[in-house]
């Protein structure tokens, strides 16, 4: 994956679901993260409402090919402005949630059948801690 095309998608902000224009990678989602908006959206209006201050940018990114959503992606954070974007997980099945708790950017995710809890420094990004949890099989 091009970071600088990812850069610069984040500061256009015309990052979209979608394909790259110059990559083999598909953006399966894209989220803001950062201190919540006051408004109360109608449930239409929700999926559209950014945060007050974004911190960090969250995407979820896969190969793409035939039948690519059937696959697991990447999860690529970055800060608000693009200047620096890392890889924080690979084989991700599914965003549970991403948000901003405190000083934390905390993201869970599911990734080979468990889930998984990362929180990064809200300011630098930097990884403060992981965790894992089982999924227990359903019965």
């Amino acid at each position: 994956m091009k970071l600088a095309t990812f850069c610069s998608l984040i500061l256009q902000r015309k990052l979209l679901i979608g394909s790259f224009p110059d990559t083999n990678h598909v953006i399966e989602e894209a989220t803001d993260i950062g201190e919540p908006n006051n408004i109360q959206p109608s449930l239409a209006e929700y999926d559209n409402v950014r945060p007050k201050k974004t911190v960090a940018i969250l995407a979820y990114v896969k190969v793409k090919r035939d039948h690519w959503r059937d696959f697991p992606g990447e999860l690529l954070l970055s800060n608000s402005t693009g200047g620096h974007v890392t890889e924080i997980a690979d084989e991700v099945k599914e965003i549970q949630v991403s948000a901003l708790q405190g000083s934390e950017v905390v993201i869970i995710y599911e990734r080979n059948h468990r889930l998984v809890l990362q929180a990064f420094d809200s300011t630098s990004l930097a990884k403060k801690r992981e965790q894992e949890i089982e999924i227990p099989p359903l019965k």
